[in-house]
């Protein structure tokens, strides 16, 4: 039977806010002088430096890399549509419907895919790209010396391509951003959620003390490898998953749509486990990315991410699905995912060094891998009249996790991608295609019911 926990706000207790209290007048000391410090450095910009148009600030900074060209995260999102279109008309797209586009207050909307940015006294900043010029961001494929494309392609030589091309190199000089056909991105519209004021002022108030949940976590190190450059990555992509099905067993056993994501997920990872030999934990260390409140649609960086452990080994996929809901609803009436956000937005006022360090020792032990759901558009798309008939996407954390799972789809169709590096399970036995996508698809047919799911595929 399904549990329902009850959660006591930690503003009617004190100790959570006396806690936190006295962690602030502690670190304040340490982190004001840097607040000053980039006061000095805004005025000197304003004063010196005109061809840089703005510090890196919020998010941003978390995604800028120690290395010229090689990004510290990547995201490839793949579209395949009905038909033939050409780098040039896409080119004629962007100018049409992006290029000009403009706020109420006359800012270009999308200014930032014409920017790079550079370090100016231990911080970035944006820097127009003097020498912009459409044709090096779409353009025909062009990564055959690292990540060939077979003609005709099929999902196995797609998935071999996609391990390689989520971590190509960039080029340093240029916005780091490209839309390459056979490749191509639609928008993403996300749902948001209001917060409350009071909800705000608990967050920061009881930071700290919230905060310090995820220690556990990252004193347990990680259950899987390490990210390892010199291991060759794999993909693995699942088959299309009806969001129908989803929502039939969401009602089914009255769980919440992402738990039975995450729930599937580590399904895949324990049964990949036994394959190899290898007896799975009973609980897994995962990062989740989810949109902040009034997310502006979109695919930007207005996310929160955090870390929990979820079930993994299990007797049975409904025993797994319960004990992550419990898991869910515990994260959903706690307020550690909003801290978190604000947590990392405090980080961010640092200069960059400092940021990256921070995040490189995290991510050194902890999570084993991180998962997000795109979500997927609920009617039939088209790009330049041809109807989208796949989409899906592959993504890749270089400053330390090992796997990525990202879940995205059209016309209420969904699939599921594992990126990882070759040795992920920390076994010489590699794994065959496909067995994460396949025992991900597997455990999903389990719990939806396997009849109902041969009859919806005749369908």
């Amino acid at each position: 039977m399904k549990q329902t926990r009850f959660f006591t706000s930690p503003w009617f207790t004190p100790i959570p806010i006396a806690i936190s209290i006295l962690v602030y007048v502690v670190l304040l000391p340490i982190y004001s002088p840097f607040l000053i410090y980039r006061a000095i450095v805004l005025l000197i910009w304003k004063l010196k430096r005109p061809d840089l148009d703005s510090m890196v600030s919020g998010y941003d900074t978390i995604f800028t890399s120690r290395k010229p060209g090689l990004a510290s995260s990547d995201i490839v999102l793949c579209l395949a549509v009905d038909g033939e279109i050409s780098a040039s008309r896409i080119r004629e797209m962007f100018q049409d419907r992006v290029a000009h586009l403009r706020d109420s207050t006359g800012e270009l909307i999308f200014r930032r895919l014409f920017q790079n940015f550079t370090t100016f006294l231990g911080y970035m900043f944006w820097k127009c790209d003097r020498e912009f010029r459409l044709e090096n961001h779409i353009r025909n494929y062009d990564y055959d010396t690292t990540s060939k494309i077979p003609k005709p392609s099929d999902d196995k030589t797609v998935q071999e391509t996609l391990a390689e091309l989520t971590v190509a190199p960039w080029n340093p000089n240029r916005s780091p951003w490209e839309l390459l056909t056979p490749f191509s991105t639609p928008t993403i519209r996300r749902a948001g959620r209001i917060v409350s004021t009071w909800g705000k002022l608990r967050a920061i108030l009881t930071l700290p003390y919230e905060i310090s949940a995820v220690l556990p976590i990252l004193l347990a190190g990680r259950a899987l490898a390490p990210y390892d450059p010199s291991v060759k990555p794999f993909c693995h992509l699942s088959k299309t998953v009806s969001v129908s099905t989803i929502k039939a067993i969401k009602k089914k056993y009255n769980v919440e749509f992402s738990t039975i994501m995450h729930s599937a997920i580590n399904a895949a990872i324990h049964h990949a486990l036994d394959l190899v030999g290898k007896k799975a934990p009973r609980d897994m260390d995962v990062g989740t990315v989810s949109a902040l409140p009034n997310h502006p649609e979109g695919l930007c960086n207005h996310w929160v991410s955090y870390m929990n452990n979820h079930p993994c080994r299990c007797s049975s996929s409904v025993e797994r699905l319960y004990r992550t809901e419990r898991v869910m609803k515990n994260l959903e009436t706690s307020p550690f995912s909003l801290e978190f956000g604000y947590g990392l937005r405090l980080v961010t006022k640092l200069p960059v060094k400092i940021i990256r360090t921070l995040l490189e020792n995290t991510y050194a032990r902890s999570p084993s891998f991180f998962y997000s759901c795109l979500p997927s558009s609920t009617s039939r798309e088209f790009v330049d009249g041809m109807e989208v008939v796949d989409a899906f996407a592959s993504g890749c954390v270089t400053t330390g996790i090992g796997m990525s799972t990202l879940s995205w789809g059209v016309n209420n169709r969904q699939r599921m991608t594992f990126w990882a590096c070759g040795n992920i399970l920390n076994s010489p036995v590699p794994l065959a295609p496909e067995t994460l996508s396949n025992f991900f698809t597997e455990d999903i047919e389990k719990l939806h019911g396997l009849e109902n799911w041969k009859d919806q595929k005749e369908a």
